[in-house]
């Protein structure tokens, strides 16, 4: 038996209060898995938006740690850096929508980036691999490199030689 993961770790900067709201989500995501939401809390902003995201992801969180730090170098705005990491595994997808949620509440133009990667602890064939996202408020584009092959060989079978 071998046991996989999917680790990224990266670093956005971000207006305090959009940082802020994202750690929430993130953490209410999470709360949601050990708690039942009752009539009180579906008065929440905060727990509705967080509902969706869990329901649409089969009741799990992002496996993630999101924590705020200041600014290396003092500037005159507000912002912050938001860390976002898998020490373990972590759910890239979750993690996507919390992010573009984040960018369209705050109407953020910039969009954010970032990789992971997918192995085992196992050398088996079939469990490594990795990916990419590019999130805008609007919209979430990633690319996983299983489905770059399985497209990529789909492509070049259907072609005749020559």
């Amino acid at each position: 038996m071998s046991n996989n993961y999917t680790r990224f770790s990266f670093a956005v900067r971000l207006p305090a209060p959009a940082a802020e709201f994202a750690k929430e989500l993130d953490e209410t995501i999470a709360a949601l898995y050990d708690t039942e939401v009752t009539k009180e809390d579906r008065r929440d902003p905060m727990v509705l938006i967080a509902q969706r995201i869990f329901d649409a992801h089969d009741g799990n969180d992002s496996g993630c740690a999101f924590q705020i730090e200041d600014l290396d170098k003092p500037t005159k705005s507000k912002d912050k850096v938001l860390y976002v990491f898998a020490e373990e595994s972590g759910s890239p997808d979750i993690v996507g929508e919390i992010l573009r949620t984040t960018l369209r509440k705050f109407k953020i133009p910039s969009p954010i980036t970032f990789e992971w990667a997918e192995y085992a602890d196992n050398s088996r064939p079939g469990e490594f691999g990795g990916g990419a996202m590019v999130i805008t408020a609007k919209r979430i584009r990633a690319h996983n490199t299983s489905r770059w092959i399985d497209t990529t060989l789909a492509r070049l079978t259907r072609r005749k030689p020559g």
